[in-house]
């Protein structure tokens, strides 16, 4: 019989059943578990433990033991010794880490966000990349590149994208994620991490050093990280990190810089125990407070010039701040006001839709309520107001406002809120106006540009982004012509930055003014006002020295449709609502035409996706004009406020139903043209007399109690009182006086120094023509004093430069002028060169041409011309000037030259003609292009023959040398005008070695004409003449050219600066033994312009001996007229030997003279035109209702008034 158990017996059996069973597991199973004590032997084999049977029923670690916890169960590991911790530090991490950081492995949310979907299509071997069509790969190999584009080797390598496999992994718990996951991973760091892809992208090697830190937690996490894969990963991560520290991998002008700043964070404080990650999580922080003083400017934005990576930067600002605040990171207190200040930006940029503005390089992008987003707005409630279109937070403080850093104006209609029954908020009007920099390669050549948004619509807008490859249309979308600005003879803008005007915020408007000079000597004015919510003033002038075709651009919204009536555009949207009226107030010789979706330029096409294109109208407002304006009225919505307009002079009034708008516009700066280069002034003019009184010399008349007299080496010498020394050279005045009958001259150093003798008994003194011959300072580097010098014959320091030039200047009295003003000013049209002019030349275009040439030089009131090879110019880089600095020098009186496109040398080079052409013509181009004058080449080296001289000769007034023959009677160097009557002489001079005496010695002027130089052989008998250069720059220079044969001549040419009567001096020899010969008979025949004149000589006072020779001179009087001559010199005999003339004027000395003294200055270029300045008087309208009602009212009261008398 079978007891019958009661409940409270089954109750106590159960508690027995189940207590033996947690003994069992707890004693017995758990025992057989733990009795394999784990010894550890370190070395390579797959389990890396060797498991022991023990009879202990729980595992106990001894003191050289760790506990650790693995899938088995509990073990023991033996310690790793401080010797032993590098070898084994992989180890180390894997055993003593914790399972979980709760969030520490990830710094940006997105990296624990996935897909499913594309989780299977890589299952399936697929690679799913946004913007791009899956790419189908069977083993990956790590070459991979299937569409040649930097964005898809950025996700694809950066390993980002495998985050969708971990997510379906946590998501599903399907180890086929986990497998295809790690066989990724793995395959990565064996076969792919060597492989170029792997590193050349250091934005993507950021991303992949997180990417792999959060997957070796998030799988430790999971309980599926073998000790193999988190020796790989954290291997892998070492070298991770020793890239990013790398200073030359961290890109801190460019917002890749903030995530490879994070990366080296994130890699820093998840595994302090790697080689290195104290030095990482240093520099970390560092860059973490620097960096964004960098990348964000004074305003609180972001310097990339593009509202999407303003937002797109300030996310990661706001996560990293979050991230350090959590870890206990370092950081600035002013890290934190900048990221409030790009809040604040934030606040102000956004469009009314909650739209970033498609400025820049910009993407559409929708910034709402939610998110990281919202978390800022809670702290800054402003930006809540925004966010939630004013129905929560706090309205901004200011309705417009303008980022004088970042250089733009934003004008706003007002903060309306959206309510249950209206969006008001949305219907704002908001207009960004473009007066910023270019500053970085998100940039876009679009200054003065706008955008304007309202009723729910950007109406005209940046054309965006589109794409950052080489494509056929990234010229239309990043260059001028797509944007709502100017465009010049069909050209981008150059780099540079506007100047901005005035900011005005009047009640009932708002306005800002700027210009920018960023098209050759044009300059271009624009001024926005916002009127009303629906009235919008554009006023734009150009202004230049020559006629252009200007078109005024505007971008259409997306499917819009335009109706055309004459030079009124409406465009119209799908709402009612959404119309803009663009009419143009200056109708006259503008001719307007529309264009929409052109695919051979991308003209008529808008983006708001990458490498995605709409069709989005231009509309272009043509005018071929030297300096005109345009006066532009944008009425939005259907208006029916608005009335009529007119312009008149220079005023414009604007009628609404209810406001008369009067609004005065300051007139057109056409002074500027004239008056943006260097430029000189007579301060005044003193007519005086110079009269011999009681044995001293006097000025007298008004104005000479302003100079003293006093004498210098016998001569009168006019000084000035007032002397401004404390004055920088080039701002003193100088002095230009002229002395009736004598001469006229220039000041040195403010002294006016005359040939005028103080010995009154003295009864004639000569006035020297002066040669014609010019010396050319040639440099090539001029360094700072404390950096060494390495090319003695190409360097030299600025402190010796600045010698040189103020010798020159002051003690040799140099006029400076640049080649270019002497070649087309005197010698194409046969002018005497100015006294003592002097050239200033830089070759190659070099940064330190204008940092320590221009800045020395330009003190002394200098010019110079400077000779650029343009591409490295164009290309701006750090060795060579930027295309501001040489418009800087070009504004300043420089001259800016050809030196090649980019060749080193036309010979050594070894171009072909065609080559040479290109290097010839292309530079002269390009260089035009921008605005400069071309008028001289100089040869790289001095490389040239015949063929490169005819070449040249096409294109150039002069091609100028670069021979170093720095010796006086050597023949000098000469720099060609391609002219066959050329007569100038141009020393090409090397003086970075000579002092500022040795300068003067070897290429001053000395008023001797050398026959050598400029000869012309008339005549050569047997064809030996020869030229025998000798030494020594002294008044009895020896005989330079041999006449051997009699009837052997010779001719050279020279310039008079005035009517005349001259007496020519020729020096010349004959050996000793034909002296009295010499001396008595004419040894040479004379002609000057052909006729025979006859020669005069004194044996005793005239003639000397050198090397058993003499050398005798011999004087011709003669009357010349200004101009140019010619002297032919004839043998008489045999080894006639002819060494130079010059030409002189004999003046009778007088016991006063009449003379004009004008005083003058230097005026520095103005840097731009006056802005334009508006003054708008806004005046309220009587309803017409009212002037109609109001007759009726009178005639009602007078009939009244009648009717009660």
């Amino acid at each position: 019989m079978v007891k019958n158990l009661k409940k409270i017996e089954i109750f106590f059996i159960l508690i027995m059943i189940i207590t033996f069973f947690i003994l069992v597991n707890k004693y017995i199973i758990k025992g057989i578990t733990s009795r394999f004590e784990i010894v550890e032997i370190f070395n390579n084999t797959k389990d890396r433990t060797i498991k022991k049977f023990t009879p202990e029923k729980k595992i106990i670690c001894n003191d050289n033991q760790i506990k650790i916890s693995v899938q088995e169960g509990d073990l023991c590991r033996k310690k790793i010794t401080d010797e032993e911790r590098e070898k084994y530090q992989y180890l180390e991490i894997f055993d003593t880490y914790p399972k979980t950081v709760k969030g520490r492995e990830i710094i940006y949310d997105f990296l624990d966000e996935g897909d499913i979907e594309i989780a299977d299509a890589y299952l399936n071997n697929e690679i799913r990349i946004e913007r791009y069509e899956p790419f189908k790969v069977e083993k990956i190999t790590w070459e991979e590149d299937p569409y040649n584009e930097r964005y898809w080797r950025f996700n694809f390598y950066s390993l980002q994208n495998t985050r969708h496999l971990l997510y379906a992994y946590q998501e599903t718990k399907e180890e086929k994620y986990k497998d295809k996951l790690i066989e990724i991973v793995e395959s990565f760091i064996n076969e792919g991490i060597d492989k170029p892809h792997a590193w050349d992208d250091f934005h993507g090697v950021a991303f992949r050093a997180m990417t792999l830190t959060n997957t070796w937690w998030k799988l430790r996490e999971l309980d599926v990280l073998s000790i193999e894969t988190s020796e790989k990963i954290l291997k892998s991560l070492e070298k991770h990190g020793e890239f990013l520290f790398n200073e030359e991998h961290y890109e801190v002008e460019h917002n890749h810089g903030i995530s490879q700043m994070a990366a080296l964070l994130v890699s820093a404080v998840n595994f302090p125990d790697l080689k290195g990650a104290d030095e990482w999580l240093r520099v970390a922080e560092t860059r973490l407070n620097k960096g964004i003083k960098t990348l964000v400017d004074d305003d609180g934005v972001l310097v990339e010039n593009s509202p999407f990576y303003h937002f797109y930067a300030l996310k990661k600002y706001w996560q990293i701040l979050e991230y350090v605040s959590k870890n206990n990171i370092q950081i600035d207190d002013e890290f934190k006001k900048i990221v409030n200040k790009m809040i604040s930006y934030a606040t102000y940029i956004l469009q009314p839709n909650l739209e970033s503005p498609l400025l820049g390089a910009s993407l559409k992008r929708n910034v709402g309520n939610a998110g990281v987003f919202n978390e800022m707005a809670q702290d800054n409630l402003e930006f809540l107001y925004i966010l939630t279109q004013g129905r929560e937070g706090k309205k901004p403080e200011e309705l417009n406002k303008y980022y004088s850093t970042t250089g733009q104006v934003i004008m706003r209609s007002g903060w309306e809120k959206k309510t249950k029954f209206k969006n008001e908020f949305k219907d704002q009007t908001q207009i960004i106006f473009d007066v910023g920099p270019y500053r970085t390669k998100h940039s876009d050549f679009d200054a003065l540009s706008f955008n304007l948004y309202s009723n729910g619509k950007t109406l005209l807008l940046d054309t965006g982004l589109y794409t950052y490859e080489d494509d056929k249309f990234k010229k239309y979308f990043h260059g001028t012509r797509g944007h709502n600005t100017i465009l010049v003879d069909g050209e981008d803008q150059k780099i540079g930055s506007p100047i901005s005007g005035k900011f005005e915020q009047e009640n009932g408007y708002v306005s800002h003014s700027a210009q920018h000079n960023l098209y050759p000597q044009t300059n271009h004015q624009r001024s926005m006002i916002l009127l009303e919510h629906d009235l919008v003033l554009i006023i734009d002038r150009l202004i230049s020295d020559k006629k252009h075709d200007y078109e005024q651009l505007f971008h259409l919204f997306p499917g819009a449709k335009i109706e055309k009536n004459g030079t009124t555009l409406i465009a119209r949207g799908e709402k009612e609502k959404e119309k803009l009226t663009i009419r143009q107030l200056l109708p006259e010789n503008i001719e307007m035409s529309s264009i929409i979706g052109d695919e051979n330029t991308g003209d008529g096409f808008c983006s708001f996706e990458y490498e995605k294109k709409v069709p989005c109208y231009t509309l272009s407002y043509k005018q071929h004009a030297q300096n005109t304006s345009y006066i532009t009225l944008l009425e939005i919505g259907n208006n029916e406020n608005y009335i009529y307009s007119q312009v008149k002079d220079n005023k414009i009034i604007i009628n609404t139903k209810d406001k008369t708008y009067d609004i005065n516009i300051n007139e057109l700066d056409v002074k500027f043209l004239d008056e943006s280069k260097l430029r000189e002034e007579v301060v005044s003019s003193y007519n005086l007399n110079f009269v011999s009184q009681n044995d001293d010399w006097q000025l007298t008349g008004e104005g000479s109690d302003k100079f003293k007299v006093e004498s210098k080496d016998g001569k009168l010498t006019i000084i000035p009182k007032n002397r401004y020394e404390e004055s920088i050279f080039a701002d003193r005045p100088y002095y230009i006086a002229e002395i009736d009958g004598v001469d006229h001259y220039y000041s040195i150093e403010q002294n006016i120094f005359t040939d005028i003798p103080l010995d009154k008994e003295q009864e004639k003194f000569k006035i020297y023509e002066q040669e014609d011959f010019l010396p050319i300072f040639g440099y090539h580097h001029v360094i700072p004093d404390n950096q060494k010098i390495k090319r003695p014959t190409l360097e030299m320091h600025v402190s010796d430069f600045e010698k040189q030039i103020d010798y020159a200047t002051n003690e040799m009295g140099c006029r400076w002028f640049t080649l270019g003003d002497i070649m087309e000013n005197y010698v194409l049209k046969n002018q005497k060169v100015p006294k003592r002019a002097c050239i200033i030349n830089f070759d190659d275009g070099r940064k330190n041409h204008f940092t320590n040439g221009f800045r020395i030089f330009k003190k002394y009131g200098a010019v110079a011309t400077f000779y650029v090879i343009i591409q490295d110019n164009l290309d701006n880089k750090n060795i060579s000037m930027s295309m501001d600095e040489l418009n800087e020098l070009f504004k300043n009186g420089n001259e800016i030259g050809s030196h090649t496109v980019n060749a080193s040398g036309l010979l050594s080079e070894k171009h072909d003609r065609e080559g040479i052409i290109y290097q010839l013509e292309e530079s002269k181009n390009m260089l035009e292009k921008e605005g400069y004058k071309v008028t001289t080449f100089s040869y790289p080296k001095g490389e040239q023959n015949q063929e490169i001289i005819d070449l040249t000769s096409k294109y150039y007034l002069a091609g100028r040398d670069t021979e170093k023959d720095n010796s006086w009677r050597e023949r000098r160097s000469v720099t060609s005008s391609f002219d066959k009557d050329y007569m100038w002489h141009m020393n090409y001079y090397k003086p970075e070695l000579e002092t500022p005496e040795k300068l003067e010695k070897s290429i001053g002027y000395n008023n001797w004409w050398q026959f050598e130089e400029g000869l012309r052989i008339n005549r050569d008998n047997d064809d030996d003449i020869k030229t025998m250069s000798s030494i020594h720059p002294t008044d009895n220079s020896y005989a330079v050219v041999r006449l051997a044969d009699q009837g052997d001549q010779i001719s050279n040419k020279f310039i008079i600066s005035k009517d005349g009567v001259y007496v020519i001096e020729i020096y010349g020899t004959v050996n000793t033994e034909n002296l009295s010969k010499y001396a008595s008979t004419d040894t040479v025949k004379m002609y000057i312009d052909g006729i025979w004149r006859r020669i005069y000589n004194e044996i005793e006072e005239e003639c000397t001996v050198y090397k058993k020779q003499y050398y005798c001179f011999y004087k011709v009087p003669i009357s010349l007229k200004k101009g140019v001559h010619t002297i032919s010199v004839e043998a008489n005999e045999m080894n006639v030997k002819m060494d130079k003339f010059r030409i002189y004027r004999s003046i009778k000395t007088q016991n006063s003279y009449n003379i004009e003294i004008k005083e003058l200055k230097r005026i520095p270029p103005r840097e731009h035109p006056h802005q334009i300045e508006i003054d708008i008087n806004i005046k309220k309208r009587i309803p017409i209702w009212i002037w109609i009602l109001l007759p009726s009212i009178i005639l009602l009261l007078g009939y009244f008034k009648f009717k009660k008398k």
